[in-house]
């Protein structure tokens, strides 16, 4: 892959007073790269490489790696450096049925807490994907979708829970962005998010976890069968 097409998330290097720590801004950028398939799924990504393309010393990268490697982004091996991890189907499959468990359970927890803002914010990013839908704006849909999401669990009051939906959000960022270039994923997916704010209106807890069980569980679905279908799986 071009070294140019790289550089395009890596302007921008914190400097002075940044609220930004080099450290952060580092894994940020490898992770947007992977996430952007800049960095293609079996493609190497050794030290030397990135810190020529980030202009950062290597202990930013090699903390940065050993991070995303927690996160299921990459796989490090010793003295070869790293490479962006492929999805088996069992992965995409694993990854959703987690995802849907954890966020389930964390919006269930989130229910007692939620208030009429939360319910305000969660009512309008079903409006904003509403029209999306209309206009078929995948990326800017993933946006709201990620939004409806965070602002879904955001009262469950527990952080270790959060941070693992976080993670496994972001291990299927790319897998989210095909699944709602199959058509009518999008109009499904808005009717899903009613489901499940009708489920948080009426106060019902175990209704709220299975709407969203059931959410990430139709993704899958749909999912899975349009990647057996055009057998493009070791591409992602």
């Amino acid at each position: 892959m071009p070294r140019t097409s790289a550089r395009k998330v890596t302007s921008g290097v914190p400097q002075g007073n940044s609220s930004m720590t080099l450290n952060k801004w580092v894994l940020e950028r490898i992770r947007e790269g992977i996430l952007r398939g800049v960095y293609a799924p079996g493609e190497s990504l050794t030290e030397s490489r990135l810190m020529e393309e980030l202009n950062v010393g290597r202990t930013p990268v090699r903390e940065a790696l050993l991070q995303l490697e927690v996160e299921g982004l990459v796989t490090i091996f010793p003295r070869r450096g790293a490479k962006v991890n492929k999805t088996s189907l069992k992965e995409v499959e694993e990854m959703y049925t987690i995802g849907g468990a954890l966020e389930g359970l964390a919006a269930a927890l989130s229910l007692p807490r939620i208030n009429s803002r939360t319910v305000h914010q969660l009512s309008q990013k079903i409006q904003e994907g509403r029209r999306l839908q209309g206009d078929n704006d995948i990326l800017s849909y993933c946006k709201v979708n990620g939004e409806f999401h965070r602002a879904l669990v955001s009262h469950c009051g527990n952080d270790k829970l959060i941070n693992m939906i976080e993670g496994l959000r972001r291990s299927v960022h790319r897998l989210g962005v095909i699944s709602f270039t199959i058509p009518g994923r999008i109009k499904s997916s808005v009717e899903e998010h009613e489901r499940i704010l009708r489920s948080v209106k009426e106060a019902d807890s175990e209704a709220v976890r299975k709407a969203v069980e059931d959410h990430w569980n139709n993704t899958k679905e749909r999912l899975v069968q349009y990647l057996k279908d055009f057998s493009i799986l070791s591409h992602i």
